[in-house]
């Protein structure tokens, strides 16, 4: 997956009534047609998810139990979607048009004179 991030997006779902639930998982994708992403979310009923990407992003949750080697879902909750826009484009051909130069010096200090190279 990749590390570029350019949103975060927070939710929270009800919890499932079933007591065997392991955890909570969200999908989520840009395709409707095909989950692409997944986070885990533990067995708490909120979680933040980092977008990889700008456009609109589709979100579901399932809640998933284990059973030996066996891992069930439920059927998917909900689907809900979330737009990250990209902003205005950055402007263009900066350059510097002028520039100032300041000389420091130094000034040491002693008791009986002051001297300045």
């Amino acid at each position: 997956q990749s590390t570029n991030v350019v949103g975060t997006v927070g939710f929270t779902w009800n919890p499932s009534s079933s007591p065997e639930v392991s955890e909570y998982r969200i999908y989520f994708t840009k395709d409707t047609n095909r989950w692409t992403h997944a986070k885990a979310a533990g067995l708490v009923t909120t979680t933040t998810v980092q977008l990889p990407d700008f456009g609109r992003w589709y979100f579901t949750v399932v809640a998933r139990a284990t059973y030996g080697t066996n891992v069930l879902e439920s059927l998917p909750s909900n689907m809900v979607s979330h737009d990250i826009e990209k902003g205005p484009e950055p402007g263009s051909g900066l350059r510097i048009t002028s520039s100032t130069i300041t000389k420091f010096g130094t000034f040491f200090v002693s008791t009986n004179f002051t001297f300045s190279p």
